[in-house]
């Protein structure tokens, strides 16, 4: 195999087109993405190749830079060299799925219901994602309207849901809600209690409360300083998603980028969910720094559920149900569009 001779990217309504020349006996071609903006610094490839020349990577974020390149295969052949590398910035015409979906889990199925998404054309796509299997897969339908049904699941597993909007463009980002787990039933009508709010280094705090292994998810609330325990308590802008293969009960988060002082003056709650169904929410707790002269973590430890998250991770964690960088979000995104769409 040779190098494709030839590779373009362009912006277009229905998202990025990637363009490139056909390399004679190629029976396919793997395509390759970075997405600059949301901190990439290394690629990442589509998990079947594409039969064509071409291919419209549709969930891409408007203003977000992004790089591609493309390598030939035949059959079970190693990959041929890879192309040059070209760079786009994505002006999607897509509209992004629906931020307030519910899904209410019920026997071998997840009811889902969303609002009308202004600049579609009022068809969407549901997307689900068992993440207790612990390999990518993903089911898909076309709706028309604001609610389906989803059934056939497995209860006791884990379910990331996403809805699609789309427009004249086709499908753009998608909406995700809260994980679910079919034949659960609502979390312990008890609210969880917050057992310990600890500082491990200079702007990290460990949190823990009682498990549940009826959630799914858990929202974490936040009050800062000067406010503390008096509040008010913020919903924090994304869920906290267990590890896959649950249910777990997990118990604990590290709350961290607390730069105001004092550090005591952080105070949080937790909530535990089973899709939208939620409990109360916990007592609150303030945090407890450290004891003078205590060794601190160092920063570098920081794990990465701690870090500031892009929209594309946020929904791309609660998808697939666990921590993920940036760049690995805008990779998934790309890699799951692929398995429900087929190539471009």
């Amino acid at each position: 195999m040779t190098a494709p001779p030839s590779i373009t990217a362009s912006a277009v309504g229905q998202g990025n087109l990637i363009q490139w020349g056909h390399v004679f006996g190629a029976s396919g071609y793997y395509l390759y993405s970075e997405d600059v903006t949301a901190g990439a610094t290394s690629f990442s490839s589509l998990p079947l190749p594409i039969g064509g020349d071409h291919w419209y990577d549709r969930w891409v974020l408007a203003g977000h830079a992004y790089k591609y390149y493309v390598t030939a295969v035949h059959g079970s052949w190693p990959q041929g060299p890879a192309s040059a590398t070209v760079s786009v910035v994505a002006t999607p015409g897509t509209v992004t799925g629906p931020s307030n979906i519910t899904d209410i889990p019920g026997q071998n199925s997840i009811a889902v219901s969303w609002r009308a998404v202004a600049g579609s054309n009022g068809t969407y796509d549901v997307l689900w994602s068992d993440q207790s299997l612990g390999v990518e897969n993903i089911g898909e339908v076309g709706v028309t309207g604001t609610s389906y049904t989803i059934t056939g699941l497995t209860n006791g597993d884990t379910y990331g849901v996403a809805v699609v909007a789309n427009n004249q463009y086709g499908g753009g980002y998608p909406g995700v809600a809260m994980g679910a787990i079919p034949g659960q039933g609502a979390p312990s009508p008890n609210p969880p209690t917050m057992l310990s709010a600890n500082q491990i280094d200079a702007t990290d705090a460990t949190l823990t409360w009682t498990a549940d292994t009826g959630a799914a998810a858990w929202w974490v609330y936040q009050s800062s300083p000067p406010n503390g325990l008096n509040g008010p308590f913020t919903q924090l802008p994304y869920p906290i998603v267990p590890p896959l293969n649950l249910p777990c009960g997990c118990d604990s988060w590290t709350a961290g980028w607390l730069f105001q002082t004092p550090i005591s003056q952080f105070a949080f709650k937790v909530q535990a969910c089973n899709g939208s169904e939620c409990t109360t929410l916990s007592n609150a707790l303030a945090v407890t720094p450290l004891a003078a002269g205590a060794a601190m973590r160092p920063l570098a430890t920081r794990p990465l559920a701690t870090r500031p998250l892009t929209p594309e991770q946020m929904a791309m964690q609660a998808f697939f149900g666990r921590p993920v960088t940036p760049a690995q979000a805008a990779a998934q995104a790309m890699r799951h569009r692929q398995l429900y769409a087929g190539s471009g």
